[in-house]
């Protein structure tokens, strides 16, 4: 079967809008040696790198989704959101940490006590 790499992209995110609705980017290259394509998913630093034999691009085309593509995506956001919440989390507590000696001196200054 015959397709660009660019057409097998629009079908990948046709068949898994989360991709798009989570704004990941998505890169695709075929190794005509291993008759396979490479996936790299993107979304900030975080990337996923899989690949796709020849035989299940093929049936994509023709509309049956990948087995395993979905689940890989799924879980792999979940990885994403869990350490960006971690990341915001340590943000936020390393801000309160900055800003406590600022409050103290405020407050003491407020009191009089300088």
């Amino acid at each position: 079967m015959g397709y660009t790499i660019a057409a097998l992209k629009d079908k990948i995110l046709e068949m898994y809008p989360e991709i798009e609705k989570n704004s990941i980017q998505i890169g695709l290259v075929f190794s005509k040696e291993k008759n396979t394509y490479f996936v790299n998913f993107r979304k900030g630093l975080s990337v996923f790198a899989t690949h796709l034999e020849k035989d299940e691009t093929d049936a994509c085309m023709g509309g049956v989704k990948f087995q395993y593509l979905g689940s890989q995506i799924g879980c792999w956001m979940n990885n994403v959101e869990a350490n960006q919440t971690q990341a915001s989390i340590m943000l936020a507590a390393r801000s309160v940490r900055d800003q406590a000696p600022v409050s103290a001196q405020y407050i003491s200054s407020c009191n009089g006590k300088e």
